[in-house]
């Protein structure tokens, strides 16, 4: 126990949290990694042309893949060039 909470519920929050060197675009759905634990709400963008479609991820379950990519029905513009 740790402030109350069990130790490893403070692991898997600090895991969630952290990841600094997953990215959040890819090109296909499919690309993105099942055997990673993902936060619900958590945001992906998948490439659409020149633009990108935002996913949201709803967890289902306890495994890292328990879960489903949601499209929430925004997309964003193409970097502008000058």
């Amino acid at each position: 126990m740790v402030n109350g909470f069990p130790q490893e519920i403070k692991v898997d929050v600090r895991r969630i949290v952290k990841h600094p060197t997953r990215s959040p675009f890819y090109s296909l759905i499919s690309d993105i990694p099942h055997n990673t634990p993902y936060a619900d709400g958590e945001r992906v963008f998948i490439v659409n042309g020149a633009n990108w479609n935002e996913y949201a991820f709803h967890r289902t379950g306890q495994k890292p893949d328990a879960g489903e990519w949601l499209p929430t029905g925004i997309t964003t513009g193409a970097a502008a060039s000058w």
